[in-house]
């Protein structure tokens, strides 16, 4: 479980470290992802004994409609990606940036 938290979470950012840091910062991306996801646990039990599974659909609706406004409008993955070039602008053709011929 671990190997994928760090692959979904941490993997594109990892991979151009060296290897001497490339261990601790794993273990870092692995930690915070354990303690978010104990945070959300907490909070899910507070939340549902406060106000029930209403309460609850509407924190979750809330907190997922404001991470998804923080995500670039047409973006579709990271740096070095299908779609994406270096500043986060779509691609205008296949493997072309747009107005460049890189």
């Amino acid at each position: 479980m671990a190997a994928a938290a760090v692959g979904a979470v941490g993997g594109p950012l990892l991979r151009d470290l060296p290897e001497s840091l490339r261990e601790h910062a794993e273990g870092a991306v692995d930690a915070a992802v354990w303690t978010i996801a104990a945070a959300a646990s907490l909070l899910s039990t507070v939340l549902m004994s406060a106000g029930g599974h209403g309460m609850l659909a509407g924190v979750a609706c809330a907190l997922t409609l404001w991470a998804a406004r923080r995500v670039p409008a047409g973006r579709k993955g990271g740096e070095g990606e299908p779609g994406v070039s270096g500043g986060g602008a779509p691609r205008s053709g296949p493997g072309r940036a747009a107005g460049g011929s890189s």
